[in-house]
């Protein structure tokens, strides 16, 4: 996986040239994005490619610079600090270009700071860790009780793979669905009980706890202690595992709404936005609505109504999905915010009353919540 990370042109202030060809100013800025890198790095090396090129950068990685947008793609399992650093090297060379920086690992905008460590408290909310550890780490200094956190991880590792081996499911998908609610919870209910032994008798306990806070996001899995459960991607042996299977009979019951495993937060609230008619998606479109909901997150992270958000697209459309503990009152907000006739408006909107599972309306977008 990749973190994406962009500088945009705003879609207000492009130019187009005739007939498909580059605006006058777009070329002009490839030169300019061209000189700055230079200026920076002099060593820096490029390969053109139809009216774009890649700058192979020894302090930002990969460059992807064209006429209006300059982007980074870095691996997921790069260094912390060197992703970080890459963003911030980015910005120190355009943030005076005219360029828009967006981030949608965050679902907003990045303003330029001098200093590392105050850019960074834009990021504050990747770092599961105390405020103390967090300034430490943007001071540049590793705090020593990660280097404990790691070896505990490394230990856990291993002992999890012993602990929780691939195994065949007791209950296939089908057999799962043809259940009723309460078998599907007695079934449940015993599978957590035995992984709940082979935790303790494995002393897996502070290792699991170590994951659940990696792993704490709105839009992320718990068990049924609150507790959750390990990200796929970053834990090798959880995938298969009877811990898995259990995670899969849990969801399924919080796909039928089953009152035990649903809890009331977080709520989710969705904004669906028709880009172009029956058309397909068109940068002007696709644009607006980003441009528009950089600010709209933005006011609602200030106001606490929204913790986090993410968004999706298909075909025509595009869906912002926003996590608070309110639907209600970001509904409402909402309607204040899109009274503006500059924003591009949602045609739909979706309130979820809890997790997955929890009651949910679907409803048009309209100039007065209901």
């Amino acid at each position: 996986m990749s973190y994406d990370f962009s500088l945009r042109i705003p879609a207000a202030l492009r130019k187009r040239g005739r007939k498909g060809e580059p605006h006058p100013d777009q070329l002009r800025r490839l030169q300019r994005a061209r000189e700055i890198l230079v200026a920076f790095e002099p060593d820096i090396r490029f390969d053109d490619d139809d009216g774009m090129f890649t700058a192979f950068s020894s302090e930002l990685g990969d460059v992807y610079v064209s006429h209006d947008r300059i982007a980074l793609a870095m691996s997921m399992g790069a260094e912390v600090r060197a992703v970080y650093s890459a963003i911030h090297g980015l910005l120190k060379r355009f943030h005076r270009e005219g360029y828009e920086a967006v981030d949608p690992q965050i679902g907003g905008a990045i303003v330029y700071r001098e200093s590392f460590a105050d850019f960074m408290r834009q990021y504050r909310e990747h770092f599961r860790c105390p405020d103390a550890e967090f300034e430490q780490w943007c001071r540049g200094e590793d705090p020593p009780i990660w280097a404990q956190r790691r070896a505990l991880r490394e230990r856990g590792d291993a002992q999890a793979a012993l602990a929780f081996p691939r195994y065949e499911w007791e209950l296939s998908w089908a057999q799962q669905k043809a259940l009723t609610d309460e078998a599907l919870w007695a079934h449940l209910r015993d599978v957590i009980g035995r992984n709940d032994q082979v935790i303790a008798s494995s002393g897996l306990a502070d290792y699991l706890q170590l994951l659940s806070i990696e792993a704490q996001s709105d839009q992320a899995a718990r068990r049924l202690d609150g507790s959750y459960y390990p990200e796929m991607l970053a834990t090798t042996w959880f995938q298969g595992s009877r811990l898995h299977y259990e995670r899969l009979l849990l969801g399924e019951l919080q796909h039928r709404g089953y009152r035990a495993v649903v809890r009331e937060q977080p709520q989710q609230f969705t904004l669906i936005f028709d880009l172009d008619g029956e058309q397909a998606i068109s940068n002007a479109h696709a644009d607006a609505v980003r441009s528009t909901m950089i600010g709209v997150v933005a006011r609602l992270k200030a106001a606490g109504l929204v913790r986090s958000g993410a968004a999706t697209g298909t075909e025509n459309r595009w869906s912002y999905f926003l996590y608070g503990d309110d639907v209600d009152a970001i509904h409402l907000a909402l309607v204040e915010i899109f009274a503006d006739p500059d924003l591009y408006p949602p045609m739909r909107i979706a309130k979820r009353y809890g997790e997955q599972g929890a009651r949910e309306i679907e409803l048009a977008f309209a100039a007065v919540a209901g």
